[in-house]
């Protein structure tokens, strides 16, 4: 009874296998690819970073870069020059849970030069990461020239200083109560601020976000002067940076110094805040967070008492100890792939990889007090004392420390490598230095 309709379906299927060419023929390769390009399609590898500026070369300057994969399966890394950078593993498996699975390559600076670390996967897909070396420049022999000296306010502290977009500099003036303004030139404009501005982050609104350390506020500037917001906070806060999500992230602590409480809050332009809260551990301890700057990795960094602290953009937090349990100070990212600090207390400047490593290097002046930390456009990190020294640090990335006497260089010297090629440095003797280097 039901023969007939068999048939018919069987036929009908028939008719199908030959109008696509099956059956074996070579015109029944052509439904194959179809599938082969979709699942091509489907699939990713990337790499993170894309790039990585070594200054100096030697195990002692290892990055590392992540390759992930939005399946498994194993991945081959190879130097289009091992002379210059070498890497490692050859080969790696991808790990992970559901999603994207990744692996991690160490790479080796070897000597001065330019290579491409190529990583690919058994599907043909391939990502590079561009790896430069460069050799470390020595220090200058007769240290920093001062070329320029303009007047600030005497006896000023300032805890923040940065770059405008149009060469001018800016920095908080603590005792003052007013954000200064000096041009490439010199000229020098105070504009009032009601509080006590501490630290100061050029937006990507082209405003100033500056933390009010007497109101609980944070506070928003114009390029001329002009008060554009005010965000009321619950605690006191510190130091503020620009992140690579767009937004400010600044800390911020119990200033009554009673409950150890500390946090990392994220602002948007528009004043949206979301709050991180340190561990439990670090309240317990009274590790306050401190200075905050934007890491190589993507995180923000941020000074912790005698921990380094992370946190990604969404959120995730981690703390690092430093090994000698001495207290770190202000932060910065250098031009290894590293992040640098200061340890004014135990008179040391730390670096840490984005992994957690802590190395610390001695200031030879006992007492020197290392304070504001920035990376130099010679590959070697600067730093004020603020020990009365009257000097002017440099650390290589290999960690050799040279120190250098400055005149008129006092109290807590806020610290700038300008866009000009210059240092700038706010003493608290009235004086802004502008040094080549």
């Amino acid at each position: 009874m039901h023969a007939l309709p068999r048939i018919a379906a069987f036929s009908a299927i028939a008719l199908l296998l030959a109008a696509c060419g099956g059956g074996g023929s070579p015109g029944g390769s052509s439904v194959i690819p179809v599938t082969r390009n979709l699942s091509a399609a489907s699939h990713t590898l990337s790499v993170s970073p894309a790039q990585l500026q070594f200054t100096g070369t030697g195990p002692s300057f290892d990055q590392t870069f992540t390759a992930s994969q939005s399946s498994g399966g194993s991945l081959d890394a190879v130097s289009s020059d091992p002379g210059i950078a070498t890497v490692s593993p050859g080969s790696a498996q991808t790990s992970g849970g559901h999603g994207t699975k990744s692996a991690t390559f160490t790479v080796s600076p070897v000597a001065p030069g330019s290579a491409t670390i190529t990583v690919s996967d058994k599907r043909g897909l391939a990502a590079t990461v561009t790896v430069i070396v460069t050799a470390p420049t020595p220090p200058p022999a007769n240290g920093p020239t001062v070329v320029a000296q303009y007047p600030i306010v005497s006896s000023n502290e300032s805890y923040g200083i940065i770059n405008n977009a149009d060469g001018s500099v800016w920095y908080t003036e603590w005792y003052n109560g007013a954000v200064g303004a000096m041009s490439a030139n010199g000229a020098n404009t105070d504009h009032p601020f009601t509080g006590t501005p501490y630290g100061i982050a050029l937006g990507p609104d082209g405003n100033f976000w500056i933390p009010d350390h007497a109101n609980n506020r944070v506070a928003v500037m114009s390029a001329s002067g002009a008060a554009v917001a005010s965000y009321a906070l619950q605690y006191t806060p510190m130091h503020i940076a620009r992140g690579a999500d767009g937004n400010l992230w600044f800390t911020a602590e119990d200033a009554s110094f009673s409950t150890g409480f500390s946090e990392v809050v994220q602002i948007t332009t528009t004043g949206s805040m979301q709050t991180f809260a340190t561990s439990t551990a670090a309240q317990t301890a009274k590790r306050y967070a401190y200075d905050i700057v934007a890491g190589p990795d993507g995180r923000m960094w941020f000074t912790e008492g005698n921990y380094i602290g992370a946190i990604t953009t969404a959120g995730a937090m981690t703390e690092y100890p430093i090994p000698s349990g001495r207290t770190s100070n202000f932060i910065t990212a250098g031009p290894d792939g590293n992040l640098w600090f200061t340890e004014n207390y135990g008179n040391y400047v730390g670096k840490i990889t984005p992994s957690g490593a802590v190395s610390e290097y001695a200031v030879p002046t006992l007492f020197a007090g290392p304070w504001m930390i920035a990376a130099g456009k010679d590959g070697a990190l600067w730093f004020t004392e603020s020990g009365g020294t009257g000097q002017l640090g440099r650390v290589s990335t290999a960690g050799a420390v040279t120190e250098y006497p400055i005149a008129n260089l006092s109290g807590n010297p806020a610290l700038l490598a300008g866009s000009d090629g210059n240092l700038w440095i706010a003493s608290a003797g009235g004086a802004m230095l502008v040094l080549s280097y």
